[in-house]
């Protein structure tokens, strides 16, 4: 047994208590819709999957799921915890230096990691996510004009360097915007910092 493997991401993991579960469900809406879009999707490719948390859900679904990241200490604890599953699948890669291979029967997720890309790295994955079915990106909600001073506090303490306002993901060239939808991190009844969840399919389909 790999004793590294149950502390592995730990900091990460009790983090995600918070912020993950509305995450995840506001992403499977958008799979949903995206789905009802085209019966061509077979697979969620989650760019920065982290530990994979979003494997689970998708694999229930009727989907796969390639979870990529650029943290081995996270594939690792993803791979030793999904060994067994031949719906999930874990591979290394790094946004911006290395190109997507993805298929039209994909959807593309980033999920709370557009933030942590530079503008090119960010520009790099929407244009290989043309080639896909539908692209779905989980974000702060950057909104300075009204957002409390305590929830701009709490943003300011995520890691990424990269929070955009969300004035920029309302439409994405080359892209058709299917929904845009502002939600609440909350946890123990308390709200802490709003995030959105917008889905797209690339014009290039004919839409």
């Amino acid at each position: 047994m790999n004793v590294f493997m149950p502390f592995a991401n730990l900091t990460y993991r009790i983090a995600s208590l918070v912020h993950f579960q509305p995450r995840e469900e506001a992403v499977l809406v958008a799979v949903h819709r995206i789905c009802s879009e085209t019966d061509s999707v077979s697979r969620i490719v989650d760019i920065g999957c982290g530990p994979g948390f979003l494997s689970s859900s998708v694999v229930k679904n009727g989907l796969s799921y390639l979870g990529l990241d650029s943290e081995i200490s996270h594939l690792k604890y993803a791979e030793n915890k999904h060994n067994n599953e031949e719906r999930i699948k874990f591979r290394l890669f790094h946004a911006g230096t290395e190109i997507l291979n993805l298929k039209r029967s994909d959807i593309v997720v980033l999920n709370g990691v557009a933030h942590h890309l530079e503008d090119s790295a960010l520009q790099s994955v929407l244009h290989s996510s043309m080639k896909s079915s539908g692209l779905i990106i989980c974000d702060h909600f950057r909104d300075q004009a009204s957002l409390s001073s305590l929830s701009r506090k709490l943003q300011d303490l995520d890691r990424g360097k990269y929070i955009r306002d969300h004035s920029k993901f309302l439409q994405l060239s080359g892209y058709r915007t299917l929904n845009f939808s502002k939600f609440m991190i909350r946890f123990a009844g308390l709200s802490f910092w709003p995030y959105f969840c917008a889905s797209y399919q690339p014009i290039t389909q004919g839409n």
